[in-house]
């Protein structure tokens, strides 16, 4: 596990970097994981999903308005 927890603590920009670096940074291939890492990621890492985001909707001249604008 001491591998995954590198992966946690690294602080790498995957958006700017060559795909291939972000396959050596992440220790995975373009083919994806076997089952067994997999699990053992979801051990460390958690689920992998979204955190929803609460929006306020308000309600102006009987429209109502959820995207923050108005």
């Amino acid at each position: 596990m001491a591998g995954l927890e590198e992966i946690k603590n690294e602080a790498v920009d995957l958006e700017n970097i060559p795909v291939e670096e972000v396959f050596q940074s992440l220790k995975c291939t373009k083919n994806g994981l076997s089952s067994e890492e997999a699990q053992a990621r979801t051990a460390v890492f958690g689920p992998n999903k979204l955190e929803e985001k609460k929006v306020a909707c308000l309600l102006l001249f009987g429209r109502i308005n959820c995207s923050g604008e108005y």
